[in-house]
């Protein structure tokens, strides 16, 4: 919970997993939940305010796509969706 709320560092948590005495297996599973957890606990923008945002020109495509790709829009919509922005400023 600690990694999570990020009060410790993930070489911290490895760290400490690793004093359990854990397979490598074992401890990448662990390593892939917490990690997954902390993303959870992350709040993000919706896929709405990062596509207004690359409208509106506060962010660039790299840092858009970078965006949804961080909120878990597949890349063949990516694409799809920074294209139609950039349609929508066009027009």
């Amino acid at each position: 919970d600690r990694f999570i709320d990020g009060l410790i560092a993930e070489d911290e948590l490895m760290d400490t997993l690793a004093l359990l005495d854990l397979t490598a297996g074992q401890l990448e599973v662990l390593m892939a939940k917490a990690r997954k957890r902390r993303r959870r606990a992350e709040k993000m923008p919706s896929k709405a305010d990062i596509l207004r945002w690359h409208i509106a020109e506060i962010v660039d495509r790299e840092t858009a796509d970078t965006l949804l790709d961080r909120i878990g829009i597949r890349e063949e919509f990516r694409v799809i969706y920074l294209q139609e922005s950039v349609a929508s400023e066009e027009a």
